[in-house]
C-alpha cells in the first residue's frame, strides 16, 4: 500500500467513526428499552440478558447497577452474588454518584443475606430430619403394637401344653415296609 491510500482508508476509518458511535448507541437503547420491558414484566433473568447487550453494545455503568436490580430480584444464592458483582462494578466506575450510599447499604444487607444463608448449610439438621429418629420412632412403635397384641390375646386361645406341636406324639408314615 501507498501513503497515499492508507491516508485515504485513515481519513474513511475516522469519518466513519462517528456513525458507528451513533448505532451503537442506538443498538443500545434498543436493547435497554426492551430491557425495560421485560423488567416491568417480572422476566428478571431475560431483563438481565437484555441489560448485558445493551452493555456489550454501549458500556454504560448505570447498565451495571440495572444488571444488579435485576439478579436481586432473581433470589437465587448465584444471582445474589452476581447482583453484588454488579453493584460494586457500578461503584468503581461511578465513583461520584449520588446512588453510593443507597448501592452501598443494598450491597450490605445482600452480603448478610448470602452470610446467613452460608451458615445455615453449615448447620446440621435438626433431629427430627435425621433418619435414625424416625428409624427408632417406626421400631418403638412396632413393638409396642406386637407386646399390646400379646397382652390382650385371650387366654382360651392359648395352646393347651401336650396336644399341639409335642414331638413326642408325632408319628411318621412307614414307607418301605412290605
Amino acid at each position: 500500500m501507498t501513503r497515499r491510500s492508507l491516508a485515504v482508508c485513515l481519513g474513511f476509518c475516522l469519518c466513519a467513526a462517528p456513525a458507528l458511535g451513533d448505532e451503537a448507541t442506538s443498538r443500545a437503547k434498543q436493547h435497554n428499552a426492551e430491557a425495560e420491558k421485560l423488567f416491568n414484566l417480572g422476566l428478571f433473568r431475560e431483563a438481565a440478558a437484555a441489560y448485558q447487550r445493551a452493555y456489550l453494545a454501549k458500556p454504560v455503568p448505570e447498565l451495571l447497577y440495572n444488571l444488579g436490580q435485576c439478579h436481586k430480584r432473581l433470589g437465587a444464592t448465584a444471582d445474589l452474588e452476581k447482583a453484588v458483582f454488579y453493584y460494586e462494578s457500578f461503584l468503581n466506575n461511578v465513583p461520584a454518584t449520588p446512588l453510593r450510599p443507597d448501592v452501598e447499604e443494598q450491597i450490605a444487607k445482600i452480603k448478610r443475606e448470602l452470610d446467613a444463608r452460608r451458615a445455615a448449610l453449615t448447620r446440621p439438621p435438626p433431629i427430627y430430619k435425621r433418619w435414625w429418629f424416625w428409624t427408632l420412632i417406626g421400631a418403638a412403635v412396632a413393638g409396642a403394637a406386637v407386646g399390646t397384641a400379646m397382652a390382650l390375646r385371650p387366654q382360651d386361645e392359648q395352646p393347651v401344653p401336650g396336644t399341639i406341636g409335642d414331638p413326642r406324639f408325632v408319628q411318621l408314615p412307614l414307607r418301605g415296609w412290605r
